[in-house]
């Protein structure tokens, strides 16, 4: 059963029975499937019987891959085919429709306003474009929530003019550093150019709230910054508004933080004095994850901004990572926030959707939403070229065309593995052996590093550092043998080879890069911070970079919130980026991780070159399948 729904489910499922002990089995049984499909991320659910089979087959079949299984059991009954769901689903949603079950699912009209009274009803039942919607209610509230307050807080906005943007090109020439980078036949003078999009949505940016949207290397944080600068200068009252960054993880937090930051160097000198005020309160911005942001309280699960105690109207938010925002949390958010402040959300709408509930800024971004016009995209990335292999191949999967699986310079295909389990894990442990000879001075340079802990000048671990962000092995799975567990054994089992003969026994090794898997709150330490281990007298040290090198005694972190990072899933690889990819599919054609999303993240993470290893019928299958999660949100 904990293969299909999650703990907390089952135990809503009972509650449904004790407020409902009269509900027929097969509506029982479908309220299963519903929770099922909710764990999957979906927020609403179709009382279709075609529409909601489809769904359910999907997830079915795929659950069967997953675990290489003929059925499972499940409630009252062992199923295998997906279509033996399809007489319980079509009857429970026609005894669903005629007798209501008002003990449990209110029903609404579809222009029902939000109400602050809370609705005591499990579910939600809701008709929309002539279909009636299954909800559990507290994601209807959020959507609700979401559809009202975006109206409010985005206005429709309008394309600048030709001569507009050419004016905010030549300006953001002139306050960004030349650079002989830049320079080119029609740019001999080496200025920075930001190109049209980017222009438009600076230009924007100055009088409308935006969402932007963009892969990576599109220049999202790089438009922000010049919104803030800009605006600041035009608008000095901006000066006294509160700037709040952040994101869903503090990883990614801190990340657009030291971006923007760091690109404010790239500033004028001459500019720079001439706005010191504006440097200023640029320079020191501080960023925080969206929960923290709020003010979690977990008394109560709820937060101490929200609609009742909204944040100062003279607010500028920037919130990145949108496309890892829930449901919930977004919500929240919008809640909190005062009609008068500034918001800009960033985001990857291509990337994969939130852990939890929803996907809000794919839902944002959906055809029929497109009549209101508060959004930028950004189509030109800086990380590759669009004529680039890497470039063609993740616009490739992005249209979901036809992709050649041939090995170029940059982009490499290896088949899978095939011959066994035995075969498959010796031969994929030799690709790890091969693919981490790059790292097999590591352990050498953490031992010099260990001996810059305390002086100024750092260059082994400046050197020790840069060398652990070269390359990383990603994998959709965690476990089997090309999940994650596996490939960091053989990592580690070779790179510990190349260190002095220690004691075999320690848990870490010099060298070894270990990525946090909870949040360490009290040590400003977030889930997918990445460090590397350093011995001194003997006591292991994990150090991280930041504005400069930190240190962190390992004994005080808890062993079981710390992993190898050798090779990490390509979830955790979201918003990072290294030189060099190998990336490993699953190989059943079905498989649930075995998406686009999974696909393109993975691809996107690299800048010089990308290995993939899978065959081409499960390569095809990712490229064909496209992750839907079912929100409903109409703006």
């Amino acid at each position: 059963m904990s293969q299909v729904i999650a703990p907390i489910n089952v135990h809503l499922h009972k509650l449904i029975t004790q407020v409902e002990p009269n509900l027929p089995q097969c509506v029982q049984q479908f309220l299963y499937l519903v929770l099922s499909l909710q764990d999957d991320g979906n927020t609403q659910f179709a009382l279709d019987a075609e529409l909601f089979y489809s769904k359910w087959a999907q997830k079915w079949n795929g659950l069967l891959k997953l675990y290489d299984l003929e059925s499972i059991d499940f409630e009252a009954g062992t199923f295998g085919n997906a279509s033996e769901f399809k007489p319980i689903i079509e009857k429970a949603i026609a005894a669903i429709l005629e007798q209501k079950f008002e003990s449990i699912i209110s029903w609404e009209n579809a222009d029902c306003e939000v109400s602050d009274e809370k609705n005591s009803k499990l579910f939600v039942a809701c008709p929309s474009d002539g279909i009636t919607y299954l909800y559990i209610t507290k994601y209807f509230e959020a959507k609700r929530i979401i559809e009202s307050t975006t109206s409010t807080l985005f206005a429709d906005g309008t394309t600048p003019t030709e001569s507009a943007i050419a004016d905010c090109i030549e300006k953001i020439s002139r306050i960004h550093t030349r650079n002989p980078k830049f320079a080119n036949k029609n740019n001999p003078e080496g200025k920075f150019l930001v190109n049209r999009e980017q222009a438009e949505a600076i230009i924007r940016g100055q009088g409308e709230n935006l969402i932007v949207t963009g892969g990576p290397g599109t220049g999202k944080t790089t438009v922000v910054l010049y919104i803030l600068w800009c605006m600041l200068e035009s608008h000095p009252e901006y000066l006294d508004y509160d700037i709040h960054l952040a994101a869903p993880s503090g990883k990614a937090a801190d990340r657009m933080r030291e971006s923007l930051v760091g690109s404010l160097g790239e500033i004028e000198a001459s500019e720079r004095e001439a706005h010191p005020d504006i440097f200023n309160k640029l320079s020191n911005l501080e960023s925080s994850t969206i929960h923290r942001m709020l003010k979690y309280t977990p008394d109560d699960g709820g937060f101490r901004y929200n609609k009742k105690n909204p944040f100062s109207k003279n607010s500028i938010f920037v919130i990145d990572e949108a496309s890892m925002i829930d449901i919930s949390l977004f919500a929240a958010f919008l809640q909190s926030v005062q009609e008068g402040s500034r918001i800009f959300v960033l985001g990857d709408p291509y990337q994969l959707p939130s852990v939890e509930a929803g996907a809000v800024l794919g839902e944002i971004l959906k055809p029929e939403n497109a009549t209101r016009n508060f959004v930028v995209k950004l189509t030109k990335t800086n990380r590759f070229t669009d004529d680039s292999e890497i470039g063609r191949l993740a616009k490739a999967i992005q249209s979901r065309t036809e992709v050649p699986m041939e090995s170029g310079d940059t982009v490499k295909f290896i088949d899978s593995p095939t011959g066994g389990k035995k075969a498959e894990e010796a031969a994929i442990a030799a690709l790890v052996n091969d693919w981490v000879k790059d790292f097999a001075e590591m352990p050498a340079l953490a031992e010099k590093a260990a001996q810059e802990m305390d002086l100024e000048d750092k260059p082994a671990c400046n050197r020790l550092w840069e060398l652990s962000l070269q390359k990383r092995i990603l994998s959709a799975e965690r476990r089997g043998p090309r999940g994650v567990e596996k490939l960091n054994q053989a990592a580690c089992k070779k790179i510990r080879q190349h260190g002095t003969k220690g004691n075999p026994a320690n848990q870490y090794f010099p060298g070894e890069i270990l990525i946090l898997t909870r949040n360490q709150s009290m040590y400003k330490l977030y889930n997918g911070d990445t460090g590397i281990v350093i011995f001194r007298d003997a006591r292991p040290y994990l150090m991280i970079k930041r504005e400069r090198f930190e240190f962190y005694p390992l004994t005080l972190l808890p062993a079981d919130a710390i992993e190898p990072a050798f090779a990490i899933t390509i979830h955790k690889s979201q918003g990072s980026e290294y030189n060099h990819v190998m990336m490993l599919l699953p190989t059943r054609e079905g498989h649930p991780l075995l998406t686009n999303q999974i696909l393109y993240t993975g691809i996107t993470r690299a800048k010089k070159t990308v290995t993939i290893v899978a065959g081409e019928n499960a390569f095809r299958a990712a490229c064909a399948t496209v992750t839907q999660r079912d929100t409903g949100i109409r703006l």
